[in-house]
């Protein structure tokens, strides 16, 4: 399984800096086009700062939309690779154990209900099928379908 761990302080500077880096030449491209092939205009022409702002905005604006869309995909992967474990269940109530919690601890158990409810936008609404109704409430009339 592919692992997206993108949350250590080294390679978060190091983001950071390569934002900078690809921000700050953005920025100065027009100018240094200009330096190469136009020497007669100076660097710091008012048309090459306009520019260069208007230019510097807009990719900081790309990074920040970069960066906001990977962490959703980042935590997209998170979630999948957590449901695509398989699950320990108890076979009597249903429960599930959550993580490499001990399988005595208490709070190592979890409803599957509430599980899914944490992990995903399922919402569960409890019924009963007719086989288990009729097992169950043998008593009552079988009118439950």
């Amino acid at each position: 399984m592919i692992s997206f761990e993108f949350h250590s302080k080294n390679h978060i500077y190091l983001r950071f800096t390569f934002y900078t880096i690809a921000i700050l030449m953005m920025t100065n491209l027009s100018a240094v086009v200009d330096a190469v092939f136009h020497p007669d205009i100076p660097y710091f022409h008012e048309e090459h700062l306009i520019i260069g702002a208007f230019t510097g905005i807009l990719t900081f604006l790309l990074i920040v939309t970069f960066h906001v869309y990977t962490r959703r995909l980042e935590r997209a992967f998170d979630k999948i690779s957590k449901l695509e474990n398989i699950l320990s269940i108890c076979s009597n109530c249903k429960k599930i154990r959550i993580g490499e919690r001990s399988s005595t601890s208490m709070d190592a158990w979890q409803n599957i209900d509430m599980f899914f409810a944490e992990m995903t936008t399922v919402q569960f609404s409890h019924g009963i099928c007719p086989e288990c109704a009729q097992k169950l409430y043998r008593e009552i009339d079988s009118g439950v379908e």
